[in-house]
């Protein structure tokens, strides 16, 4: 029992070690970029980002969930035909957007020059997020952290080291095809730790089609549900460079990368921890419990962020002063809204959690459509009169829409936990 508990621990630490050193890479990035490129670049990265984001999720089809249910538990054999069924969804999926996505780079969109390495960083990217799921379910977390990291920020360095030693002009191109590479090193990785699922049997028969379909409709709900979500998340960068430029998008993706490292900490030290707690409450129907678990998880959320957030606003004039850049100086204030901002959404995310472990999926779905429709409205009013920090206040006002729909939609339910003794 002893033994069991320290490899607990010991595994505990590791993976918050590895997410601790993917978060520090992550920030010296954004703090390099701001420094050391100009601030379209700082722009231009973040809006590539974000298109390969909502891409990644677009082309999985959030298949992996059905697949995920079918495969804990299951025979080799069986795991081995539904990761190569899984890999046919998404070669189908890679050819069809990859084709699909050349019209927004043909009408400058995105930029057409970084159509190349997009693709490249979108199929690797995803690829390496499957095989990280996959290494999960096969209770290798820990191999399943270190390609993560490889992939995140394993090749943050190589950049930093490239460009500080003027071994390269300063190009922002170069770091899309780094990170593409990394995501390739990370794919490598994961197919040799899963090597022995991977390999094809003799026993293998043809790509199971009718069992896709279903899956596919199967995950349909989820699908559309987190592609809103990642619209709700992202689509105001595209909107903020169609209508102020990428020098202003820069501005807006530094404060917004800061203030989301808090978000990353809640999720990382709070949120993920006590969801599985939650999913059993629920599943099992102890109230009491499940009180217990929801307030523990709110409320350590809150603090969390809250405090995080107190140390970062305090500490944000070091931030600049290392940047050194008057263009985020003049937008300073913006930072204070970013953070109410991120403080809002994680509220929001944990009474997310609560819905989809109740299995509301169709409500989440509802309430995330009407926080992108509420997004692009505010941002089409407030962008050309109150430039980005309009776009600052539509985040505050839609995640605030999201959370009382959320509170309402419990109310009228009768699943208000908070009213249960």
């Amino acid at each position: 029992m002893k033994n069991t508990g320290s490899r607990m621990l010991f595994k505990s630490l590791y993976n918050t070690a590895i997410t601790a050193i993917g978060l520090i890479l992550k920030l010296v990035l954004l703090l390099f970029l701001a420094k050391n490129f100009e601030v379209e670049a700082v722009g231009l990265y973040g809006l590539i980002s974000a298109a390969i984001a909502i891409s990644v999720y677009i082309v999985g089809l959030d298949y992996y969930r059905f697949n995920t249910r079918h495969y804990i538990g299951s025979s080799k054999l069986k795991k081995t035909k539904l990761i190569h069924d899984q890999l046919w969804v998404h070669i189908f999926s890679y050819i069809l957007f990859v084709g699909i996505a050349y019209v927004f780079f043909t009408y400058d969109i995105l930029p057409e020059k970084f159509y190349v390495a997009f693709c490249f960083l979108l199929v690797a990217e995803h690829l390496s997020q499957e095989l990280s799921r996959i290494l999960i379910n096969e209770n290798k977390q820990l191999h399943a952290n270190v390609i993560t990291l490889v992939r995140m920020s394993g090749w943050i360095p190589i950049f930093i080291f490239c460009i500080s030693s003027e071994y390269l002009q300063k190009n922002i191109e170069f770091l899309f095809y780094l990170w593409a590479l990394g995501s390739i090193l990370s794919v490598l990785l994961g197919v040799f730790f899963l090597r022995d699922k991977l390999a094809p049997p003799r026993k293998l028969k043809k790509m199971a089609l009718r069992r896709i379909i279903i899956g596919i409709k199967i995950a349909s709900i989820f699908y559309f549900s987190t592609l809103v979500l990642q619209f709700v998340m992202y689509a105001d960068r595209f909107m903020i460079s169609g209508v102020l430029g990428n020098v202003e998008l820069g501005v807006y993706i530094f404060y917004l990368s800061l203030a989301n490292v808090v978000q990353t900490f809640v999720l990382t030290g709070v949120i993920f921890i006590f969801y599985p707690r939650l999913i059993s409450s629920v599943r099992r129907r102890r109230v009491g419990e499940l009180r217990d678990v929801f307030f523990k998880m709110l409320f350590g959320a809150l603090f969390m962020a809250i405090v995080l957030a107190g140390v970062f606003l305090a500490g944000i004039d070091y931030i600049l002063d290392i940047v050194n850049k008057e263009e985020y100086w003049n937008a300073v204030d913006l930072y204070k809204y970013m953070l109410m901002a991120v403080i809002i959404q994680i509220v929001v995310m944990v009474l997310n959690n609560y819905l989809y472990a109740e299995h509301h999926d169709k409500t989440i779905l509802t309430i995330n459509v009407t926080g992108l429709v509420v997004l692009l409205c505010s941002n089409y009013l407030l962008l050309n009169e109150h430039g980005i920090i309009g776009a600052t206040y539509s985040l505050i006002f839609t995640y605030s829409v999201q959370l009382i729909l959320q509170v309402l939609v419990l109310a009228f339910n009768n699943k208000l936990i908070l009213v249960h003794g």
